[in-house]
Parts: structure tokens; C-alpha cells; sequence
């Protein structure tokens, strides 16, 4: 019984991967981006939808993952975007430490995105 109860708690996400707590977490303000253009995607290994972008210096080895609360609306998978939101540091128990050096994970909260085409 009390092993049910445990898998039971993990899996608390909603159809989308999300959970309530995740969303209302307190964090620490990073930094605040302005027009950023992303990709999103889905982080398998997370349950969590993210913009993905690369910095603006010329190294590839670096990227930045912007995790989110929920999907947008109107935005599939691999869609580019432009968005402008607020990065947050994940607590060291939120499991969102990077497995390798060059990637970065933030809770990120979106003011404004846009689908872009091209």
C-alpha cells in the first residue's frame, strides 16, 4: 500500500506534464529577456514543454533551455517564437541541475509570445 501511495505522488502532472506546485514554486529572478526568438520543444526526460535558444555569442556550445508552466496556445513543437518573460533559477532540489556543462534550465514565466513565420 504505501509503495502505491508513492507512485501515486509522482505522478501528479496533468495531461500537458504539468503540475500546479511546479508552476507556483518561489524562485530567484535570473533575468528578464525582451524578444527573444526560441524554439519549442519538449523535454522528454522532464514531462515539461521549453524554448530553446543559444546565446548571442558565436559558441555552439552553450544552450538555454526556458522551461514552462504550459504549453502555448497556438504553438506545436519545433514552432519558432519570439517571447519576452522572466527567467528564473530552479531550487537545487527541483531536479533541474544540467547534465553537462553548456546547458542551462530556467523556470521561465512568458509575457508575450508570438508564433514567427517564415
Amino acid at each position: 500500500m504505501f509503495f502505491a501511495l508513492i507512485i501515486n505522488s509522482c505522478n501528479n502532472d496533468d495531461d500537458n506534464g504539468n503540475s500546479d506546485s511546479f508552476c507556483v514554486i518561489e524562485r530567484t529572478l535570473n533575468e528578464s529577456i525582451t524578444e527573444k526568438t526560441a524554439q519549442l520543444i519538449y523535454l522528454d526526460s522532464k514531462n515539461k514543454y521549453a524554448l530553446k535558444f543559444y546565446p548571442n555569442s558565436s559558441s555552439i556550445d552553450e544552450v538555454t533551455f526556458c522551461v514552462l508552466c504550459n504549453k502555448p496556445e497556438g504553438v506545436a513543437v519545433d514552432d519558432a517564437v519570439k517571447f519576452t518573460g522572466e527567467l528564473f533559477f530552479f531550487n537545487s532540489n527541483e531536479n533541474f541541475n544540467p547534465p553537462i556543462g553548456g546547458l542551462n534550465y530556467y523556470f521561465t514565466k512568458i509575457e508575450q509570445i508570438q508564433k514567427l513565420t517564415f
